[in-house]
């Protein structure tokens, strides 16, 4: 394994009843807050009047930033940040899934960050140490983004969807309650993006990291065997509970440290929802499995083996590249019984954006992938999920 320094600055309050615990941690740092939340969902569900409840009772000001988008474009960001400059807001609390959270965290950056276009804020490597305190209670378990510093978000204008290292939330609520209302479609979307975020990091060259690799397969075992329950009782607490932390688990760095490892399915993933408007964590159930068969071979087939008979329970005693392929279709399978498409055509999307995406991506880091890809291997992956 190679060195690494592990730090995760959030606090996190877990289970029923844990809202309550969100005023004292934000009055510890302010008093006035931006409150992001996206389409009203959580004014439906009740969600948005306790946390309008709280604010109230415990004098603290804010204002309100809404419609923020699932696929979060840059724009809400600017609007944020001059909602802050205006009311001199020193802080944000972000109630909603990934996308809220990730806007936040932009957000956070750019008050105190003087920019001619909100986009500079994204920029590769750029750190602002300048930020406000990012304060969250999660609504969806899926992005894993309530306990770690990523920022994902969009440029209509240039056709981008880029990442970039922002603010760890100071605090945030994990009440699995609060995903009782998600919309069944949201659920899947939501445990399939847990297992690609586990993926990538399992999916590295390093292959002496034996303790990360099983916390990974536990994440995954988690997903199958909750996923399944969800089917049947889409509010099951026991349920609702494991994927929950599985999702802040899967990416806030803990099977991440002492691996190299360079994203690959969400590097091909960040354009096909930008061009297409397809949900994030369905792309996944498409891509991986074709990902998948694309680069196995007799060098990379240990983690696949690993996986069949530790995940899948496929017979250890069988020739490798056999469990590697079975367990390949144990995953289609997988997907396929919680109702998460497996080609691009179930879900609408056709070939025509394919050659200016290909054209357009960024690929680097390449040398810590577990298999490097260039232009036309990202083509011939897209075209085979036709």
């Amino acid at each position: 394994m190679d060195n690494f320094v592990f730090d995760i600055k959030t606090k996190v309050y877990f289970g029923k009843d844990t809202l309550k615990e969100l005023w004292s941690e934000i009055l510890n740092k302010t008093d006035r807050v931006l409150f992001c939340y996206g389409g009203g969902s959580i004014k439906n569900n009740g969600i948005y009047d306790q946390i309008i409840l709280g604010l109230k009772e415990n004098n603290i000001f804010y204002k309100e930033l809404t419609n923020i988008s699932p696929n979060p474009d840059i724009e809400s960001v600017d609007e944020g940040v001059k909602i802050c400059r205006e009311h001199n807001l020193t802080g944000i609390l972000a109630v909603g899934g990934g996308s809220v959270i990730d806007t936040a965290k932009v957000i956070s950056a750019g008050v105190n960050k003087e920019y001619s276009d909100p986009w500079e804020i994204m920029k590769k490597g750029e750190r602002n140490y300048a930020l406000l305190p990012v304060f969250t209670v999660t609504t969806l378990s899926a992005t894993g983004s309530e306990m770690n510093a990523v920022s994902v978000m969009t440029n209509k204008k240039l056709k981008l969807k880029q990442s970039t290292i922002t603010a760890h939330p100071v605090c945030s609520i994990i009440d699995p309650t609060f995903t009782n209302s998600v919309p069944k479609i949201h659920l899947i979307a939501g445990v399939v993006d847990i297992i690609s975020h586990t993926l990538e990091d399992y999916f590295s060259l390093e292959r002496d990291s034996y303790l990360l690799d099983g916390f990974s397969i536990s994440i995954i075992k988690t997903c199958i065997k909750y996923g399944k329950v969800l089917l049947t009782d889409p509010t099951n607490y026991e349920a609702k509970a494991n994927l929950a932390w599985a999702s802040t688990y899967a990416i806030n760095g803990v099977i991440a440290h002492g691996k190299p490892h360079a994203w690959t399915f969400h590097v091909i993933s960040h354009p096909i929802t930008h061009y297409y408007g397809l949900t994030h964590g369905l792309t996944f159930s498409i891509l991986m499995p074709h990902w998948m068969e694309y680069v196995l071979n007799e060098q990379r087939v240990e983690p696949f083996y690993r996986l069949g008979v530790e995940v899948f329970g496929i017979d250890k005693n069988l020739p490798k590249m056999e469990v590697a392929k079975q367990t390949i279709e144990e995953f289609k399978n997988f997907f396929k019984l919680i109702g998460a498409p497996l080609k691009f055509s179930e879900v609408g999307v056709d070939d025509r954006h394919f050659n200016e995406i290909v054209e357009n991506l960024n690929i680097t880091a390449n040398e810590r992938r577990f298999v490097p890809f260039d232009k036309q291997d990202v083509l011939n992956i897209l075209r085979s999920a036709l």
